[in-house]
């Protein structure tokens, strides 16, 4: 099990450091897309999502009721990940 879970860590740390992306440039939302809910897509309702001293935050104080709108901050890029297992004992017939 612990060969299986390192082996799966090892593959998800990239070859290189320039393989990394940023994400999150620490001054705007470029490259997020927000979505409130009972709001249209990209619609940053009451300034939810901001960035203050280079950190990302999700603040709700500028809401004159919470009335259960959510939100969800959505990555612009595309990613996924791809893990090898070995196969288990009882897969091996």
């Amino acid at each position: 099990m612990i060969r299986k879970v390192l082996t799966i860590i090892a593959l998800l740390l990239p070859a290189h450091a320039s393989e990394w992306v940023t994400l999150f440039n620490g001054k705007d939302l470029s490259g997020w897309t927000p979505k409130i809910a009972q709001h249209p897509l990209g619609e940053n309702t009451f300034d939810t999502f901001r960035v203050e001293d280079g950190i990302l935050k999700c603040e709700y104080d500028k809401y004159p009721k919470f009335d259960k709108k959510f939100g969800h901050l959505y990555s612009d890029l595309s990613y996924s990940c791809l893990l090898y297992t070995s196969p288990s004992p009882r897969d091996r017939g």
